[in-house]
């Protein structure tokens, strides 16, 4: 399986927690939330239009929802840093959630992640079952807005 295959396995992973959890797949036009859009626009740290994997919107906030899979060591985890500074720069429109997984991830560059987490509210990084409790959290959250 290449990259890429593997990529998007975890994207279809991520939209079937979506789909379970009851939201609705957008297109152009809005809806009540919640919903979800896929290869959502957002602007990138160098302020042009770039693709995301999923936008959500969960009662009044919105998430930028981004994957990441790496099964065997390689360099996806220098893209990290770059994941952080996009979801500086779309703060405060946006919540960024990451979701990572696979086993080939360096312990260093997942320490370091997660210790930019831990000191950004709105900066959340999650593996696959910590993203459908996130999820849960969010929508009960949001019902008893």
């Amino acid at each position: 399986m290449t990259a890429s295959q593997s990529g998007q396995r975890l994207e279809s992973v991520v939209e079937t927690i979506l789909v379970e959890a009851g939201l609705t797949e957008i297109g152009e036009v809005a809806r009540p939330a919640p919903w979800y859009r896929r290869n959502a626009p957002y602007t990138s740290i160098y302020g042009h239009d770039a693709r995301i994997e999923f936008l959500l919107a969960i009662g009044a906030r919105r998430y930028l929802v981004e994957t990441k899979r790496m099964s065997v060591s390689g360099s996806v985890d220098e893209k990290l840093p770059f994941v952080w500074l996009n979801a500086l720069e779309n703060q405060p429109e946006y919540d960024f959630v990451l979701v990572l997984d696979g086993e080939g991830w360096k312990p260093e560059a997942r320490r370091w992640v997660e210790a930019k987490a831990r000191a950004d509210e709105r900066f959340t990084v999650l593996g696959v079952e910590g993203f459908k409790i996130w999820l849960s959290a969010q929508l009960r959250a949001s019902a008893g807005d």
